[in-house]
């Protein structure tokens, strides 16, 4: 029998651990948040994903009642050819049957998903309830025969449904780029525009190689700390934020500043189809002044029902084991 202790420690697969990407930490914010607020008498603790446990974090797993992953774009049809998450079959042992996910994605667009990552995600989560971000990773998850509730991010759901954001156009913005997935033409132009707008642009390096890629192009810049905190205090002051960073972008909603996403692939395309977030597509540069200076509140359509829904339907699950 469980020791009456060990019954009540969550694990918390947590890709902010070794990450380069502080995203991440904007994610596993809301992911903690949430489960504080479900799990109150639970204690967290957190495991990595980026890599492999160590030793001493698989004995610390064995004592986990539950293990929850949430918010990033961990899932994908490809293994084991590409693997964010990174797991041997000792782990997949470890969390077989007893993880659930808070508002997971899909990588990319794939057309299929192969039979060994179908056998991996039906075996981690046979059992649990799944929660995943948007419409498109549900469908991925249909096809292999998992049923899952589209949650959006937990990163949206303390957002109001419609957000109000500051009526006059700032004098400074906050701006991110992402090195994975540059395009020089469109990036400029995106820079000449805000440069027409703003009379201070800053630069956030979310992720660890974007500052390297924003100095090649030699732009008349302010380039700030990695530090979720200096964005935070940025955004605070005054700054709107414009970028391609999905979750910098949800965070500046969080405090309450004037956002745009520039949409660079799936993530924020699909929950803007889903919820509304206010996005445009990088090829959309003739747009990019009128998107930059309209001002109007966000009108957010969040799924509440199957938010609370999820909640119940977790709090259930652990009662009852």
């Amino acid at each position: 029998m469980t020791p009456v202790a060990e019954q009540t420690i969550i694990g918390l697969l947590d890709p902010s651990i070794d990450s380069d990407n502080m995203g991440d930490h904007i994610i596993q914010d809301a992911v903690r948040r949430e489960l504080s607020e479900i799990f109150p008498a639970y204690d967290v603790v957190s495991l990595p994903t980026q890599r492999l446990m160590t030793r001493a974090e698989r004995r610390r797993a064995k004592s986990c009642r539950h293990f929850f992953v949430g918010g990033t774009n961990i899932l994908n049809g490809n293994i084991p050819f590409y693997m964010q998450w990174k797991m041997d079959p000792e782990i997949v042992a470890l969390l077989m049957g007893r993880t659930s996910t808070i508002g997971v994605g899909w990588w990319k667009y794939q057309d299929r998903t192969n039979l060994l990552s179908a056998k991996i995600w039906k075996t981690l989560f046979r059992g649990s309830p799944i929660s995943v971000r948007d419409f498109y990773t549900k469908q991925k998850l249909d096809e292999i025969g998992i049923e899952a509730t589209n949650t959006s991010c937990p990163t949206l759901w303390t957002l109001p449904e419609s957000v109000n954001v500051a009526t006059e156009v700032s004098d400074s913005v906050v701006v991110t780029l992402t090195d994975y997935k540059r395009d020089v033409t469109a990036d400029l132009a995106l820079f000449e525009s805000l440069r027409s707008i703003y009379e201070t642009v800053y630069i956030w390096p979310q992720g660890e190689k974007d500052a390297t890629y924003i100095e090649k192009m030699r732009l008349d810049v302010r380039i700030g700390s990695r530090e979720v905190s200096w964005f935070d205090e940025i955004v605070k002051s005054g700054a709107d934020y414009v970028g391609t960073r999905l979750h910098a972008g949800i965070r500046a909603h969080q405090l309450g500043a004037h956002s745009i996403i520039v949409a660079i692939d799936n993530r924020a395309i699909e929950i803007h189809s889903d919820t509304g977030l206010p996005i445009i597509e990088r090829e959309c540069v003739s747009d990019y002044g009128d998107a930059f200076t309209r001002r109007r509140p966000v009108e957010l359509t969040l799924p509440a029902s199957d938010i609370l829904c999820w909640k119940q339907q977790i709090a259930e699950l652990l009662d009852a084991d």
